[in-house]
């Protein structure tokens, strides 16, 4: 049918002669009906139901240019991440925990020795230096030790890898080399958090002399009451080593800097130290049991034992420590892409493929 143009004014100006408009009459038998969108409708279906939401209202999948997606982060995200960061780059992962672990069980071998020829009168026994070496407190501080240490040169390819780019040892060496003294002295005061259980339980036991029921009662409840401060501290200075490294920040302005990234996140960073911290357990009892059985079916004994557990111990440090170091180092990534969007960053990075921090 023909209407007439917009406005109420004719051809000449003049109005329009609404009886002189020609209409022309609708063809019904020659409209195209378009089908139901989807297919028929299916009676009997679920209506009323629950839709799917429109397309413009579904979630769009986050970038992910490298081992983590550029939002927040959530629990699965953050253990998924820690094992796809050690496929990313293994060489500089279990090189630096190695050569870690290597350099802190030496300085544990030495003071082992001092400490055996002191307590022997200057006439040492390889056996009881062993044993020394082989203490479950020995093997669990080179452990905390290990993590605190790596975690600030591992958050360096972390970051890196985050944006999709990979580092090689002479960027890192360039980047942890002006900071070593710093990434020492953070780990120094994690390392001495994390020894306050046992130094109270040492010292009380020494003040006490540890003869009596009640005494020792007393002394393992202060150690045990020790454990919940001594995790939250854990937690809300865990990410200084990486502040230290990708923030150049000095030790002091690390912490500080920590304290405020996981301010309000307590809980949620917890868990995923505590799942992490499972997890490495976990691993450190299968590996334990794998050599308990090789030293079964090989029969060694004596000193044969202590050799083999003092060179295993080392290893499974070596091989665990990267998945604790890597998941705090993680926290810092995910603490920043929340409070600061981070993640606007990583994606201009990713863009330019290696561009400057």
């Amino acid at each position: 049918m023909t209407y007439p143009p917009d406005g109420s004014t004719g051809p000449q100006g003049g109005p329009v002669q609404w009886d002189q408009v020609q209409w022309d009459p609708v063809q019904w038998d020659q409209v195209q009906w378009d089908p139901v969108p989807g297919g028929p409708v299916q009676w009997g279906s679920a209506i009323g139901g629950p839709q799917p939401p429109p397309v413009w209202q579904q979630p769009t999948p986050a970038h992910k240019p490298g081992v983590v997606p550029l939002r927040p982060l959530d629990t699965r995200d953050l253990i998924d991440a820690t094992f796809s960061a050690i496929r990313f780059f293994p060489g500089i992962t279990f090189g630096i925990t190695a050569g870690l672990t290597a350099a802190l069980t030496v300085v544990s071998a030495v003071i082992a020795g001092v400490v055996v020829t002191v307590e022997s009168g200057g006439h040492p026994d390889l056996t009881s230096w062993l044993s020394a070496m082989d203490a479950d407190w020995a093997s669990s501080l080179i452990g905390a030790a290990v993590v605190a240490l790596a975690a600030g040169p591992l958050a360096y390819p972390l970051n890196a890898a985050a944006a999709g780019v990979r580092t090689t040892w002479a960027e890192l060496w360039a980047q942890v080399r002006p900071v070593v003294w710093r990434i020492l002295a953070v780990a120094l005061v994690l390392c001495g958090v994390f020894c306050i259980p046992d130094v109270l339980v040492l010292a009380l036991d020494s003040l006490t002399g540890g003869d009596d029921d009640l005494v020792v009662a007393a002394t393992l409840l202060v150690g045990v009451a020790a454990i919940i401060p001594t995790i939250w501290v854990t937690v809300r200075i865990a990410l200084a080593p990486a502040a230290v490294v990708i923030e150049r920040l000095g030790p002091l302005a690390a912490i500080r800097r920590s304290a405020t990234l996981t301010h309000r996140s307590f809980w949620r960073y917890f868990v995923v130290l505590l799942l992490i911290w499972i997890v490495s357990g976990i691993l450190n009892g299968v590996l334990g049991m794998a050599s308990e059985m090789i030293s079964d079916i090989t029969g060694s004994g004596g000193v044969a034992a202590l050799v083999f557990a003092a060179v295993l111990a080392p290893l499974i440090t070596a091989l665990v420590s990267p998945v604790e170091a890597i998941a705090t180092s993680l926290l810092h990534v995910d603490a920043r892409i929340r409070r600061e969007g981070y993640d606007h960053q990583l994606a201009r990075i990713a863009a330019a493929r290696g561009g400057p921090w």
